[in-house]
């Protein structure tokens, strides 16, 4: 159990401004790889697409760090 402490020490969250400014981080990385992806599959973007399915990215991202800050220990 000490190493899932520890694990939640190191990847929580310390406060609203650092769990907005990883949703924003992730938003972008997400936007970019999504982006390289399409052009790789299909040779063309499909940026309305890729913008949805960038924030579900991030809002899961954000979730999850609501999650970790409510509950380090």
């Amino acid at each position: 159990m000490e190493s899932v402490e520890k694990w939640l020490k190191i990847a929580a969250p310390t406060g609203w401004e650092d769990i907005l400014m990883r949703a924003v981080k992730v938003a972008v990385v997400a936007f970019v790889v999504f982006h390289l992806k399409e052009w790789l599959d299909a040779g063309r973007f499909d940026t309305p697409d890729i913008l949805i399915d960038s924030a579900w990215v991030a809002g899961g991202n954000l979730v999850l760090n609501v999650i970790l800050m409510w509950v380090k220990p």
